[in-house]
């Protein structure tokens, strides 16, 4: 019972993956703000003493969005596998 429930999890995940527009599940906008507004509550001083902000190129943005998703999958991969309870094994 808990085999079938994994093969269908995988299944899943594996369907929605295919079926992503732009190989993201993370709207790209989406992400890009979300990133953004992390950073800007992070200043940088720099030698001079000057405060300035962090700046974005696109793709930088993209690569963190990739591994991201990548780490969201694998998590989720590894929820669906878990036994439902550890004394099962």
């Amino acid at each position: 019972m808990m085999l079938t429930t994994v093969v269908a999890a995988l299944r899943e995940i594996k369907y929605y993956q295919n079926k992503v527009v732009d190989g993201t599940f993370i709207p790209p906008r989406a992400f890009q703000k979300l990133v953004k507004q992390i950073s800007d509550q992070h200043d940088v001083v720099s030698q001079d003493g000057v405060l300035t902000k962090y700046c974005w190129e696109k793709d930088a943005i993209f690569a963190l969005q990739a591994v991201t998703e990548d780490v969201l999958t694998m998590i989720f991969e590894m929820t669906y596998s878990a036994p439902a309870n550890p004394t099962d094994q």
